[in-house]
């Protein structure tokens, strides 16, 4: 069980570095002005990143919530009322760091559209801040999330064997 319970971890760390990946690839979209060959370059590889690191986080993912279901299925745990990460918030305190980065993003990238200040570089960053805290909110607030927690933080011998 205790192998299970590791990869299911494993997979959900996968994620988050998908996620990242997967973000990170939207600053690069900030040194797009022209159509020479290095700019048709970023045009077509990083929205390929973007597009494969996003199929990656969900692969890894859902394989993290298959795993996490046939935990449940094969142990006797109690359920726990947990929700699904889109609509969690503050569940944990890493749940709760990407809530605050999500929202101050979007407080700022929102003044910065509509005043029209700051550069289209600093804007970017605001988005690719914007994108990976939700990815990082639904996953870090969801249920697989915190039933990785529960099944670690388990003390009873039996249960984790």
């Amino acid at each position: 069980m205790m192998q299970l319970i590791q990869k299911s971890k494993q997979y959900l760390i996968l994620t988050i570095i998908f996620s990242f990946i997967s973000s990170i690839a939207i600053v690069p979209s900030m040194f797009i002005v022209g159509n020479e060959k290095s700019y048709l370059m970023i045009k077509i590889v990083f929205p390929l990143i973007f597009w494969l690191g996003l199929v990656a986080e969900q692969y890894f993912f859902w394989e993290s919530n298959k795993i996490r279901k046939e935990i449940l299925n094969k142990g006797n745990y109690r359920k726990l009322n947990a929700k699904i990460g889109l609509i969690s918030f503050l569940q944990n305190k890493y749940g709760a760091i990407a809530d605050l980065i999500f929202f101050v993003s979007l407080i700022i990238l929102s003044l910065l559209m509509i005043v029209k200040v700051g550069e289209k570089s600093v804007q970017y960053i605001f988005i690719f801040l914007l994108v990976l805290s939700f990815r990082l909110h639904t996953i870090l607030n969801g249920k697989n999330f915190r039933y990785i927690n529960y099944f670690v933080k388990r003390k009873v011998k039996q249960d984790v064997e």
